[in-house]
């Protein structure tokens, strides 16, 4: 009892939870902004995550690795708790990502990564199959996410403990050392 009460005082839980909750909202805000295939990246983690839900274990030859992206020769945690949290979503019918590629229109100029899909109403709320998949798999980064900024945290006050922070601690001192001397000379 005494260790979490010297680890966690009073006057900062307030400030962890405000940090936390701004970031939260302003996560949860773009992720559902943000069209889908537009994140760095997100196309390979999305097909690595989804070859683990259909097949149920990570691809063990070059071949799979191939269908599963890129990004299939990547350390699993994310992608295997993506696949936990989406293998009961239903992938089969509409709505399906809607492709520049299948529609003979768009074939003139090929569209790599983000522009590949053609942007409809059914990426609107309430979100079903793959689209359900991709949300998802955003939700579980923000997660993570919030728990990165919680040890962050964490490991901050212990290995600042006993430092001040403030206008007489650490931050001010720094700031103070750094800052040109203001003062006129008459």
């Amino acid at each position: 009892m005494a260790l979490k009460r010297r680890l966690i005082p009073s006057t900062m839980n307030w400030r962890l939870l405000l940090v936390l909750g701004l970031y939260l909202m302003l996560a949860v805000a773009y992720s559902i902004v943000t069209p889908i295939g537009r994140g760095a990246d997100e196309w390979a983690h999305y097909w690595y995550a989804q070859f683990i839900a259909q097949n149920g274990r990570l691809p063990t030859s070059p071949a799979e690795r191939e269908i599963a992206g890129y990004k299939s020769d990547w350390p699993p945690l994310y992608h295997l708790a993506a696949a936990a949290l989406t293998f009961w979503v239903e992938t089969d019918g509409p709505p399906n990502f809607k492709y520049r590629a299948d529609n003979i229109r768009r074939q003139l100029v090929p569209a790599q990564g983000p522009e590949a899909i053609l942007h409809t109403d059914d990426e609107r709320f309430p979100w079903q199959q793959e689209i359900l998949i991709w949300h998802l798999g955003r939700f579980l980064s923000i997660t993570f996410s919030l728990g990165t900024l919680i040890v962050t945290y964490f490991v901050a006050l212990a290995w600042f403990e006993g430092v001040g922070v403030g206008s007489n601690g650490l931050t001010g001192k720094g700031v103070k050392k750094y800052l040109p001397n203001l003062q006129s000379p008459i």
